[in-house]
């Protein structure tokens, strides 16, 4: 990751190789997806953003009633936890 240097973001940016690996592998239903896409395609006023599983309308809440800020520093840690369990619980250092 040469090309982070000097980014602030950059420690955070390598740690989500490790958080994609420890994350339970779950998904939205493919059919739900398919029914937004189909309904954003065919529409004459489609949305600027469609909100489609349970994560993703939490988001959205969270978001919208939530400082920026304080958002921000909350998913950072949440990060850094899973990365601290995933590294703790399986034995391995990834830095």
């Amino acid at each position: 990751m040469s090309n982070l240097v000097g980014n602030p973001y950059r420690d955070l940016m390598q740690l989500v190789p490790s958080i994609l690996e420890s994350s339970p592998k779950r998904g939205v239903d493919v059919g739900a997806v398919y029914s937004v896409i189909h309904d954003a395609l065919v529409s004459p006023f489609p949305k600027t953003r469609y909100i489609v599983g349970t994560d993703a309308f939490l988001g959205k809440y969270v978001l919208s009633h939530f400082p920026g800020r304080l958002v921000d520093f909350t998913v950072e840690s949440a990060m850094r936890l899973q990365v601290y369990a995933y590294e703790t619980f399986s034995g391995s250092r990834q830095r």
